[in-house]
């Protein structure tokens, strides 16, 4: 029994690369404490440290930290929307029974 030439076809590769694609960015987006221990000065903190900043500092600016949680997010939300379609036809191809 030989598998179908066109079985494997360059679409699910497609939208599996896709999917890696996407959850490889969120991954190194989200990274906290790799930067932590890399960068010394406070000016080069990526946005997870400047909202640990923010919320663990002397004066405690409650009322920056929502602000800038949501802009922190958008990056992530505008590729999700970009790129769904892929991440979503790469995670069910692994998922369907055949």
């Amino acid at each position: 029994m030989t598998p179908h030439p066109g079985a494997a076809g360059t679409t699910s590769a497609g939208s599996s690369l896709g999917a890696l694609a996407v959850w490889n960015l969120l991954n190194s987006y989200n990274h906290f404490l790799w930067p932590l221990v890399l960068i010394s000065d406070t000016d080069q903190y990526t946005l997870p440290l400047g909202l640990n900043i923010l919320f663990r500092s002397e004066n405690r600016a409650f009322d920056m930290v929502p602000p800038g949680a949501v802009l922190a997010s958008v990056p992530t939300i505008l590729v999700f929307l970009l790129l769904r379609k892929q991440l979503l036809e790469g995670l069910s191809t692994g998922a369907v029974k055949g």
